[in-house]
């Protein structure tokens, strides 16, 4: 027996797994457990520090946008809102205009 997903939940879950996987790529040491802001904002900071073209006014927009969702009283990745996991998936794109 299958179950059906929403729209909604599948994109929730796809943003899940690239957030994962960047934070993953960044991280020197395999870690297990649940991501919070400490993990992502480390691969923030990586991510941007890399050489890429990029509009400072747009990285400087997306890290606010960040820092306004991101629920604190609930730090674990999984719990934070779907435009939290948004705009953190706009960060972590690559090539594209949040680079």
């Amino acid at each position: 027996m299958t179950t059906t997903r929403s729209p909604q939940e599948l994109r929730r879950s796809i943003y899940l797994s690239i957030i994962r996987r960047s934070v993953a790529e960044s991280s020197l040491t395999s870690r297990s457990g649940p991501i919070g802001l400490a993990e992502v904002a480390h691969t923030l900071k990586a991510h941007f520090a890399l050489p890429c073209a990029r509009d400072g006014l747009d990285v400087r927009q997306l890290l606010l946008t960040v820092a306004v969702e991101w629920d604190l009283s609930r730090d674990a990745l999984e719990q934070q809102s779907d435009e939290c996991l948004a705009a953190l998936v706009a960060c972590f794109r690559p090539n594209g205009v949040h680079c």
